[in-house]
C-alpha cells in the first residue's frame, strides 16, 4: 500500500488556498473542492493528492491563457462548458456539475 499524506488548514495555506471554512464548506457542498477526511474528534484533513489535482486543475487553464501561442488561443477558444442537468446528492444538496470540453 502506499503512504498517502494527510494536509492539515495550515498546509492548504501554505499552498495558497486561502478560502474562509464557510466558502471551503460551500464547495465541498457544490463538489467543487476535495471533501476533507475526519481524523480525530474536532480534526479534519485533506488527501494530498486530491489538493494537487484540484491545484493543476486551476493552473492548467491558467497556463493555456498565459501563454499566448497560437495553438493556445485556438484550444482556448474552442472550449465549450458542459453544464450536467440538476441531480440530487444523498445529503439533499443540488447541485450541477460543469466541465470544459
Amino acid at each position: 500500500m502506499s503512504s498517502m499524506r494527510l494536509l492539515s488548514e495550515a498546509d492548504l495555506r501554505e499552498r495558497g488556498i486561502r478560502f474562509s471554512r464557510q466558502h471551503r464548506e460551500q464547495l465541498i457542498r457544490n463538489g467543487r473542492f476535495p471533501c476533507p477526511v475526519k481524523i480525530g474528534g474536532n480534526t479534519v484533513a485533506w488527501i494530498e493528492a486530491e489538493i494537487d489535482a484540484y491545484v493543476a486543475a486551476g493552473i492548467e487553464p491558467h497556463d493555456a491563457i498565459a501563454d499566448p501561442g497560437d495553438d493556445a488561443i485556438s484550444s482556448a477558444v474552442k472550449l465549450q462548458m458542459v453544464v450536467t442537468p440538476w441531480e440530487t446528492l444523498p445529503n439533499g444538496d443540488k447541485v450541477r456539475r460543469v466541465y470544459a470540453v
